[in-house]
Parts: structure tokens; C-alpha cells; sequence
């Protein structure tokens, strides 16, 4: 922002405030419309500030940056989920923070605050940016660090560049290796392939000894994420989502994503003399980018990398309004910010609790049940699904797993929350004595000892009973091991 009036700058100043501000609110309200935490990983993250504030450890081992983020704001707040809602809110104010400071630098004409508030209001009206900070905002901090890793590479400044690239790289494993891509892109471009060199050889030595970074184990996390069927990405997320669920302020969102990618891609490939070099440059390497994140031969499910790639690119994309708006006037791009400021009073809805979130009233009434019964049961850990495992851990403060558990976990002191097996089904495979050891602790959810489990299993097998077997060996039963990336420097 150098060459500004002192005016201008203070101008700047004041909107970004309020953009922060705005951001916070309108995201915050979302959050609120709930009094559990939001999102299927809330309690996974709470566990660890819980061990952190109380223990002086995690829980789980994670360098990531998202912990001490969260941490910050317990340490103001005494309640552990309106400090996580506080958290998460203003991180989407640091978002649009992001994007308008930005969009500042790479616009450099008179008006380049005007375009800057475009982008910053279609931040402030996303769908995704709240989505995003309610399902994955480890995701959504990573960008933001991306952003302003952005930011400092226009103005060219070395130390904040260098400090942004270990921010973002340690704040999650996507956008670590979104900067790698473009960092790498950038010194090929300059042939400095002894910097490549040197930077693989930290990077890779961090990610050795630090729990929670890009590694190759990760590798083992791509065996299953390609398909032989072509997908596109924003259908395949409506159908996984749920058309019921998704919004038509969503809906439009994702369809203005597009369509400046593509008006992108072809000004720079028609009209790349009006543009820039040094924005060419940046602008090459994000459609790269967003064209990995939206390969259309990844599959398409809840667990997979497709789906954080697809709405990373929905948060990459406001990026691409600069070159688009060009083709309106001020009065044109003043208007479309008021419309969008006023639909963003509104887009909040797109985020539903109810409907996207797990049920976490009904899982307040299994805990209270399970604790109950187990007081005073010598036991090492207890097996549920994710989302339950995680909550039940802690209200608890009992270990909870949504993952089959490994050899040093003892049969002999594991239980299980089941999950969809009706009691006749017990009944019928197990013997009377066996089943009355067996729980109701709510509608279709059973607490029973892990070796009654196994030989429950092993009885379905035997008679080949297929679609019981289906609802055994599912997500809501878990009966997968934990796989080496998830293990890698775990407690």
C-alpha cells in the first residue's frame, strides 16, 4: 500500500475493521444458531484445548496452528464452546481481512479500494467461508495464511514471505501443499532449483519430527481417493451434501466461481497484454491450482480430500473478480457490493445446525447413559463413531475411538457404543445370557463389551448375512484401523 495518502490508508484502515467486524457477527449469529459446538471435528478440536488448558499436553499430538489459535481465546473465555464459536467466527473476519488487503495490492488504479470491497462482500456473502468455518476451519486458517503469504509475495517482501510460507505449511497439510505448489512454480520459473532443493530438504525434515504436517505418509491417503468416473465437482457436492441442504444463495455462489474462472483463464489467454506480468504470473499458478483442486477424476465422498479440495477452491475463487470487474464501471461494482452486503444478512441461513451438523442432543443423552453405566468398570477405552467418540471424550474425559482399536488396546478392557443394530438382531445371534449384559443407552445405540461384539460379528458371518454385515462394517460401527497417517506421532 505504499504511494497512499494518508487518508486512503486510514480509509483502508477503517473498512477493514469493519469488514472484520461485519464478517464476525454475521458469522457468529450462524454459529449460535446452535447451543453445541458447530461441525462434525468442534469436539475433536476441544478435546485437545481441554488437555492443553487443564494438562499442559494434547490429546492428541498436532503441530498445527489452529490449537494455539483456539487456545487464545480460552484463555479469555471460560466456556469451551463460545470460546471455539469466537474463534472460528472471527476467523472468517480475518478471511475477508485477507482477501480485501489483497485484492489492495494486486489492483494498483485509482479505484483499487472499490474493487477490493467487491471482493471482500462476496466473502462477507459466502456460504462456504461460513460452511468452511464450521466443518473445517483448520482448512479455512491455512488460507488465510495463504492469502497473506499472497500478499507479502506482491509486495515482495522477503522475512513476511518466508514467515506466511511457515504459517501456512504448518497450519494444515492442504494448504501446505497448495503454497509448495506455488512456491515450486515460482523458483522453477526462476531456475533457482538449488532453493527448491534446500526448501524440500527443511520441509522435509520438519514434517519428520513434527506430529500433524504434510508427510509421506499421506501418500497413503490418495489410494483411494481417484475414480475411473468423471465427476464435476459442484454436482458432485450438491449430491453428497443433499439438494435439500444446499441453498440457492449456495448454489449461486458456486455458478459466479465458475464463471470468473473461466472469464479468468480466457482474459489471460486473449487479453494477457492489458494484464500485468507479475499478475499473470500469479494468476497462472492459482488456475493451476484451482485445476488440481477440481480434478474431475477424484471420488467424491465425506472422508476424501475431493471435498476440501472443491471448497478451497470456492474460497480461492473471489480472488479472480479482479480481472472480471474490470469490465464494469464504479457505479456498477458500488451496487453489486450494496446487493451483496444485503444478501450476506441472509446467506448466514445456508449454514443449518440441524441438518448438517451431527446430533449432538442426542448424543448428550447416550453420554449420560454410558458414563453411568461404566462408573466403576475397569476398562481402557470405549469404540463409537466419529462424532460421538469425540463428544463423549469430552464431556468424559474417557477415551473414545471411531476407529477399531489397535493391539495395545486390550479386548478384554475395550467397549463399544453400536450403532443401527436393533436388539432382536443381538437376540438372535447371541445367547440370553450374553444379551443381558447388553445396554439400551438410546434409539438403536447399545453399549456392550468388545468380545460380545466380535462374536456378534462372527455369527453374521457364518450365516452370511450380508445386509446386517453392511450396517456392522460401516462408519457407525467403526472397524477400521487407524490408518499410519492418522498414527503418525499419536499418543
Amino acid at each position: 500500500m505504499s504511494g497512499m495518502t494518508k487518508d486512503k490508508i486510514l480509509k483502508i484502515i477503517l473498512l477493514s475493521i469493519l469488514l472484520v467486524l461485519l464478517s464476525f457477527i454475521i458469522r457468529f449469529i450462524a454459529l449460535l444458531q446452535t447451543d453445541y459446538g458447530n461441525g462434525w471435528d468442534a469436539y475433536f478440536y476441544l478435546i485437545q484445548i481441554k488437555a492443553l488448558f487443564t494438562e499442559g499436553r494434547m490429546h492428541s499430538n498436532d503441530a498445527s496452528l489452529i490449537y494455539p489459535y483456539i487456545l487464545l481465546f480460552k484463555l479469555i473465555i471460560s466456556d469451551y464452546v463460545l470460546a471455539y464459536k469466537t474463534a472460528i467466527a472471527l476467523l472468517t473476519g480475518f478471511y475477508v481481512l485477507s482477501l480485501f488487503l489483497l485484492a489492495i495490492e494486486v489492483s494498483k488504479d485509482k479505484n483499487n479500494y472499490i474493487n477490493a470491497l467487491l471482493i471482500a462482500a462476496f466473502a462477507l456473502y459466502s456460504p462456504t467461508i461460513t460452511y468452511m468455518a464450521s466443518q473445517f476451519p483448520k482448512n479455512l486458517l491455512g488460507l488465510v495464511m495463504f492469502n497473506f503469504f499472497l500478499f507479502y509475495w506482491l509486495k515482495n517482501k522477503r522475512w513476511e514471505i518466508l514467515l506466511f510460507f511457515v504459517l501456512t505449511f504448518f497450519t494444515h497439510r492442504l494448504t501446505a501443499g497448495i503454497i509448495c505448489i506455488f512456491f515450486i512454480i515460482h523458483l522453477v520459473n526462476k531456475r533457482r532449483f538449488l532453493w527448491i532443493l534446500l526448501t524440500g530438504i527443511i520441509l522435509f525434515s520438519l514434517s519428520m519430527f513434527l506430529p500433524g504436517l504434510i508427510h509421506f505418509y499421506d501418500i497413503e491417503r490418495f489410494s483411494d481417493v481417484f475414480s475411473f468416473n468423471l465427476q464435476f465437482s459442484p454436482l458432485s457436492f450438491i449430491r453428497l451434501i443433499g439438494f435439500e441442504k444446499i441453498t440457492y444463495c449456495w448454489i449461486a455462489e458456486m455458478i459466479i466461481s465458475f464463471v470468473i474462472l473461466i472469464i479468468t483463464i480466457i482474459s489471460l489467454f486473449f487479453f494477457r497484454k492489458t494484464i500485468k506480468l507479475h499478475l499473470q504470473k500469479l494468476y497462472f499458478i492459482l488456475i493451476f491450482i484451482c485445476v488440481i483442486l477440481l480434478f474431475p477424476f477424484y471420488k467424491f465422498d465425506l472422508d476424501g480430500p475431493a471435498l476440501r479440495f472443491f471448497l478451497s477452491f470456492l474460497c480461492i475463487a473471489p480472488l479472480f473478480i479482479l480481472l472480471v470487474s474490470k469490465i464494469f464501471n464504479k457505479t456498477i461494482k458500488i451496487a453489486f457490493i450494496c446487493i451483496l452486503s444485503v444478501c450476506s444478512l441472509f446467506s448466514y441461513r445456508s449454514y443449518s445446525p440441524e441438518k448438517m451438523d451431527p446430533p449432538y442432543k442426542t448424543y448428550f443423552k447416550i453420554t449420560e447413559k454410558t458414563a453411568l453405566l461404566l462408573k466403576n468398570k475397569n476398562f481402557d477405552i470405549i469404540v463409537a463413531h466419529k462424532g460421538l467418540a469425540e463428544y463423549f471424550t469430552f464431556i468424559t474425559g474417557i477415551d473414545a475411538l471411531p476407529w477399531q482399536p489397535e493391539s495395545k488396546y486390550t479386548i478384554e478392557k475395550t467397549w463399544r457404543i453400536s450403532s443401527g443394530i436393533s436388539f432382536s438382531d443381538f437376540r438372535y445371534y447371541l445367547k440370553e445370557e450374553e444379551t443381558d449384559s447388553i445396554k439400551k443407552v438410546g434409539i438403536d445405540y447399545f453399549l456392550l463389551h468388545e468380545t460380545l461384539w466380535q462374536r456378534f460379528i462372527a455369527k453374521i458371518k457364518q450365516n452370511d448375512e450380508m445386509n446386517l454385515m453392511k450396517t456392522v462394517c460401516s462408519d457407525q460401527n467403526p472397524y477400521k484401523l487407524r490408518p499410519a497417517y492418522l498414527l503418525k506421532g499419536k499418543n
